[in-house]
């Protein structure tokens, strides 16, 4: 999402700088101002941006929320050993980030919230054996 972005901000810019014609002539000692032409094709990838910013936006929420439903659920005790991965999945929603370890033998999922950086200490990691199942978890 984020690559998505950049390079609609990146066709953005590129509809609004001064293009090699305008340089060569202020490289050749011309100095005439510089006008800026408006674009559709800026206009459209402006537009373009500003959706997928709204839909940033409601993903960071979401990730928020689903850090906080798996970390509540271990606080009640709601997370049980050999429970399905696909299941967790549906009941508390994507992990933030999705890892594998030993091999491909274990594969941990980690929630944080979306204002904390990876190097923070409020998350909670899932940790699950190769058919899929949960065999531990931990938070920090």
């Amino acid at each position: 999402m984020n690559k998505i972005a950049v390079i609609i901000l990146g066709l953005f810019l590129s509809c609004c700088i001064p293009g090699d014609a305008v340089r060569a002539e202020e490289k050749a000692g011309r100095k005439k101002p510089v006008k800026y032409v408006k674009s559709k094709d800026g206009i459209k990838a402006l537009m373009a941006f500003a959706k997928s910013h709204g839909k940033m936006i409601q993903e960071l929420k979401e990730e928020t929320e689903n850090y906080r439903k798996i970390a509540a659920a271990l606080d009640r005790g709601q997370l049980k050993h050999g429970e399905p991965a696909k299941r967790i999945k549906t009941r508390y929603g994507e992990p933030v980030i999705v890892l594998s370890e030993e091999g491909g033998i274990l594969t941990k999922w980690v929630y944080k919230p979306s204002d904390k950086s990876f190097f923070s200490d409020e998350k909670v990691y899932l940790i699950f054996n190769k058919e899929n199942e949960l065999i531990g978890w931990h938070s920090r």
